[in-house]
């Protein structure tokens, strides 16, 4: 029973279901905030957005919202401050460029990092979906997913999410620069690229070639880290899930274990710094993610 209940538990860190990918769908639609802002979730409307006369619905107010526009009945309602949204009118396209280098597909708690690279990828395009924006992808061993909208794209692409999530699992691989440069070559100006992955070593011409596109583009970089490196964790042996079933080790030991936050901190602010020279805005994936219920 116990070895059934363990091996549930690494199908659910390292396979990827498209019911997975489809459980991404957030329950209420984001709220549109101030331009240039970004809500929890990731969603913001991007420049070229205009809103329409259309009635939308009411969602609390964001910061930066025409305080014209509260709904004052509605406010008395909730006690909150509730905001009257229309319609926009026109819509940023993004592009999702998904990083599965076989380096990902490896964890320490909760999952391999390539899955969650995936799901951050669905979360996306759910909420382009919600936006009423074109979403498309970008990924190593499938063809192009040019921008489209609609409930029935977002299924379609996350389809194709779960078929590369595989392809690369398999050993397909692409060279994350020039899977930017595809996805550029599908937007028009000031439309969105998010791209999802580690960023973790250097890439020179993934940096030059993000440097060229931030002059038309806008350039979002979602950086996918494992919870367990940013907690302090004890000394021991830890199993480490890997491609193909192969059962690894790490041992870490007293030292290394009490530096182990402060070193992925300072990681992370290294990388930060190197993204925004490059002309990315740098996110992390473990915002929009949920905890999983295994292997934490």
């Amino acid at each position: 029973m116990r070895s059934e209940a363990g091996a549930d538990a690494t199908r659910t860190a390292t396979a990827l279901g498209l019911d997975e990918l489809l459980a991404m769908k957030p329950l209420r639609a984001p709220a549109r905030r101030e331009r240039g802002g970004r809500g929890t979730g990731g969603a913001r409307p991007g420049i070229g957005r205009a809103e329409s006369l259309d009635f939308d619905g009411v969602s609390p107010y964001a910061p930066g919202d025409d305080v014209r526009r509260i709904d004052w009945r509605a406010s008395a309602r909730t006690g909150g401050t509730e905001m009257r949204r229309f319609a926009a009118e026109s819509h940023a396209a993004r592009m999702i460029v998904l990083d599965l280098r076989r380096e990902l597909y490896f964890g320490l708690s909760e999952r391999f990092l390539a899955k969650s690279a995936a799901l951050t990828a669905a979360r996306l395009a759910w909420e382009s979906e919600a936006l009423g924006e074109p979403i498309g992808l970008v990924a190593p061993g499938i063809g192009p997913e040019p921008p489209r909208r609609g409930r029935r794209a977002v299924a379609r692409l996350l389809a194709r999410v779960a078929e590369a999530y595989e392809a690369a699992r398999q050993g397909a691989e692409a060279d994350p620069a020039a899977l930017l440069a595809q996805a550029a070559e599908m937007l028009k100006a000031r439309d969105e690229i998010h791209m999802i992955g580690d960023f973790e070593a250097e890439a020179p011409a993934l940096d030059e070639t993000a440097r060229r596109l931030s002059a038309r583009l806008r350039l979002f970089a979602w950086v996918v880290e494992d919870r367990a490196l940013f907690a302090p964790a004890p000394a021991g042996r830890y199993p480490l899930a890997a491609p193909g079933g192969a059962r690894l080790s790490i041992f870490l030991g007293r030292a290394a274990a009490l530096r182990a936050p402060e070193a992925a901190a300072q990681r992370s602010a290294a990388r930060r710094e190197r993204l925004t020279s490059a002309g990315w805005e740098p996110g992390a994936a473990l915002d929009l993610l949920p905890r999983a219920e295994v292997g934490a």
